[in-house]
């Protein structure tokens, strides 16, 4: 496992265990805490015990010790980097409008009709102060979560 600490890899690997304990395996965890030398300590270790199978998630998916247990017919399973991210969002604004003549009024509509073809019966003013300023505050918060399963070099898998 890249990083004994991810909790995610806590899950796979109880799942894993009573998978190998249902087929009367043992199951043997190293962890490379994202060091190469250390992935490549660990595989160099399992080929000596000339283990049944490997599951890992590589530093790198192309390294030579992983084609080497491949060449000698040991199966191994390749599985995703995985990684979550949390996090939050904060957008403020302030938008003035001070074009606005006489908009303190009523617009009158005889249908539906005219409203949608912008063709009004009237307009009254109640009450022009000789032009209108707008002004919106406003802010819009937010949380998010992402899943990224990391598949290859090149391609990942987001949710």
């Amino acid at each position: 496992m890249l990083d004994g600490s991810n909790p995610f890899f806590h899950d796979v690997a109880q799942g894993i265990e009573s998978a190998a304990e249902d087929a009367d395996l043992s199951l043997f965890i190293c962890n490379s805490n994202s060091r190469t030398d250390r992935e490549e300590v660990h595989l160099d270790r399992l080929l000596q015990q000339r283990v049944q199978g490997i599951l890992i998630t590589p530093i790198d998916p192309h390294s030579p010790t992983l084609e080497e247990l491949a060449l000698r017919g040991t199966p191994v399973v390749i599985g995703a980097n995985h990684g979550i991210t949390l996090g939050a969002t904060g957008n403020f604004y302030r938008v003035r409008n001070s074009r606005l003549r006489g908009a303190y009024g009523i617009w009158r509509f005889d249908s539906l009709g005219a409203f949608e073809q912008g063709n009004a019966a009237d307009y009254r003013v109640s009450k022009d102060f000789g032009g209108a300023d707008a002004t919106i505050v406003g802010a819009q918060y937010g949380i998010y979560a992402g899943d990224q399963w990391q598949l290859g070099e090149k391609d990942c898998l987001l949710s």
